[in-house]
């Protein structure tokens, strides 16, 4: 508290003075706090983890007769002390001069008053973390070749891979107009598959994955849904029909076959052959005109059935 001293002197005629000292004992300090400033505590409040590279921390139970506030810093194997900042509101604060880079940030503040009292506050640990990927995307029912991320399901199923902190994935196949949430399983694995029927057409599968510290990134996928064939049709070519026209009887032991209806997406044309309880399969053949198959071998007297299977890209 504040106390008056009074000093009374003497000398040795018998005169006397007396002159008093004004003082002040103060051995008291409020022991200091720092929070991560609530508008930049960008994952889940009170998580001390932020997405900004140059937060605010408020600094609270500072006294009125502090002398220096100072702020060390602890980052990995780097220490640093930076003085905090009083604002007009009588409030203290703290913000970096420099950008941090992703990590753990350690910090504690110190306080010293006009009596030379000192306190430290608990030290206060905050993560940085500004960085956010999604690695991978995939088409999980792709039906045809692989990886061409073309479906003959009505029903896309799709897998999403990202790091572990991520903790929302949302997709979106109208361009962002309406969004369903991804289901997590393993870790850093989430997945959907659209339980409405997807009409066949080409589609944007949008994705967007949010981390812990509130990092959102977006990443696209193109697919497609075809679960439409043509039925393809097989006729003996006119040339080498050398009967009566329309009859299938000819002549030739290596006649050629016109094979027509055939989806341009198409990645297998065959030909199935029987001829006497016996069946052969062949590759037809794509020219400048469209398909056909001719037989690599003479065919011998006989009835030949022909049979024409085409899969495309969906499957």
């Amino acid at each position: 508290g504040v106390h008056t001293l009074t000093v009374e002197a003497t000398d040795i005629a018998g005169n006397t003075a007396t002159r008093t000292l004004d003082f002040t004992v103060d051995t008291t300090l409020l022991v200091p706090t720092i929070t991560l400033d609530n508008a930049d505590d960008s994952g889940t409040k009170g998580d001390d983890l932020t997405s900004v590279n140059k937060p605010t921390f408020l600094l609270g139970n500072i006294d009125s007769d502090a002398r220096f506030v100072t702020v060390e810093i602890q980052h990995g194997s780097i220490k640093e002390v930076l003085t905090a900042t009083r604002g007009t509101d009588g409030r203290w604060h703290f913000t970096p001069d420099n950008v941090w880079g992703d990590g753990r940030y350690t910090l504690t503040v110190k306080v010293e008053d006009e009596a030379g009292n000192i306190r430290y506050s608990a030290p206060l640990a905050v993560t940085v973390d500004t960085d956010i990927t999604i690695n991978k995307i995939e088409l999980v029912n792709d039906s045809g070749v692989v990886g061409d991320n073309m479906t003959n399901d009505i029903h896309p199923q799709f897998r999403v891979t990202v790091p572990e902190d991520v903790n929302s994935v949302r997709l979106s196949i109208d361009g962002g107009a309406t969004w369903v949430k991804a289901t997590q399983g393993a870790a850093g694995t989430w997945g959907y598959t659209w339980p409405d029927d997807v009409k066949d057409g080409k589609y944007t599968l949008q994705v967007e994955a949010t981390d812990k510290a509130g990092n959102t990134i977006t990443q696209m996928l193109e697919f497609t849904i075809d679960t439409t064939l043509s039925i393809p049709t097989i006729e003996l070519d006119s040339k080498d029909d050398t009967g009566t026209q329309g009859d299938e009887l000819t002549h030739r032991t290596q006649p050629k076959f016109i094979l027509q209806h055939i989806d341009v997406d198409a990645v297998s044309v065959m030909v199935s052959v029987e001829h006497g309880g016996v069946t052969s399969t062949f590759d037809a053949i794509k020219g400048a005109s469209g398909w056909s198959f001719t037989p690599t071998a003479p065919w011998g007297d006989g009835s030949y059935t022909l049979t024409v299977t085409v899969e495309d890209k969906a499957g």
